[in-house]
């Protein structure tokens, strides 16, 4: 079922009022708060740079969330061979834990959040200059693997169709 502010005439009005509000409530609180350079995100910041990333944090991630309006593609979806290879990257998935492999402290919390094993996307990822073969799809004896986990919580984004320092 779509959320309700994902269809129209309730994304509009939302929109609206998300634009109301932050022009007349959000905006001349941050002008008051953010006056006072104690209050800033860092101090050197200017009073204009401060509230220049106030809003481009609502606009650009809070709001496009609530009204179901991203960019780029679905994480959860298989990426094709194609689009990885001119970035020297390939598509696999980790799958999901066994029961008995979650244990001690771990197990505790997941039980108590209700909280399970899935399997996830992830992403291969060779140096430049490095051909793909079959014989990387696992770890080698005593090979190091390094699995990164980038910031975004799996919803912003994914490694090769960001910046390089995500990758």
């Amino acid at each position: 079922m779509v959320p309700l502010l994902h269809r129209q005439p309730f994304k509009g009005i939302y929109l609206l009022g998300f634009s109301v509000f932050m022009v007349f409530i959000q905006l001349p609180w941050w002008l008051v708060y953010y006056s006072w350079r104690p209050n800033r995100p860092r101090k050197s910041w200017t009073l204009r740079r401060t509230i220049s990333v106030r809003m481009l944090r609502n606009f650009a991630w809070q709001l496009p969330f609530k009204l179901g309006v991203r960019g780029g593609h679905d994480i959860s979806l298989e990426v094709p061979q194609k689009e990885l290879e001119p970035l020297n990257s390939r598509f696999v998935w980790i799958p999901e834990l066994e029961k008995e492999d979650i244990v001690g402290m771990v197990e505790e919390y997941a039980t108590r959040a209700g909280v399970k094993s899935i399997a996830i996307p992830a992403y291969w990822i060779l140096k430049d200059g490095t051909k793909w073969s079959p014989a990387y799809d696992k770890a080698q004896k005593d090979e190091k693997v390094l699995l990164y986990t980038h910031g975004g919580a799996f919803i912003v984004c994914s490694p090769p169709f960001c910046t390089p320092p995500s990758c």
